[in-house]
């Protein structure tokens, strides 16, 4: 449980600091693309290269704000529960909430499959983008792990006395 987790943190860490740096390549190619815009030619193709950016900024920190604890929740009820039955109730999200980003990464998989296999480039820059659908099911597959660990945690919690 413990490589598990060591495992978890620095994988959606790691995967954290390629998000910032991607946001911050976004950031750089916008403004340079508006100056551009001013001073002669933009740059072509700029909104599809921003786009797969930021599918892989979101992909990349969620694992991350898993972890943390960043996502928005809603306990409103769940906070009048005794101890053990709100480890119970989060243990039980957190393994639907694994079901689906599971799900999620197969069908990233899937559908990256489908685009190698077609060949499909991106319309204006002509850049193959299956990569980018498996970086995406690559950062869906680091959040399942983060709910893996939050999942065993939470039922053993649960099952402690």
């Amino acid at each position: 449980m413990i490589l598990l987790e060591k495992i978890s943190d620095k994988l959606n860490f790691g995967l954290n600091w390629v998000a910032g740096g991607l946001m911050v390549g976004m950031m750089a190619l916008l403004v340079g693309n508006m100056i551009a815009r001013q001073v002669v030619v933009p740059f072509g193709g700029t909104s599809e290269i921003v786009g797969f950016m930021a599918a892989m900024v979101v992909a990349f920190a969620l694992g991350y704000t898993q972890i943390k604890g960043g996502h928005v929740a809603i306990d409103l009820v769940v906070t009048h529960f005794p101890r053990r039955v709100q480890r119970v109730v989060e243990a039980i999200m957190s393994l639907l909430s694994l079901v689906l980003f599971v799900c999620i990464t197969w069908q990233c998989i899937v559908l990256g499959n489908r685009y190698l296999e077609l060949g499909s480039l991106a319309e204006t820059t002509k850049i193959i983008f299956y990569p980018f659908i498996y970086a995406v099911a690559f950062g869906s597959a680091c959040m399942s792990l983060a709910l893996l660990v939050q999942f065993l945690k939470y039922l053993l919690q649960a099952v402690k006395k």
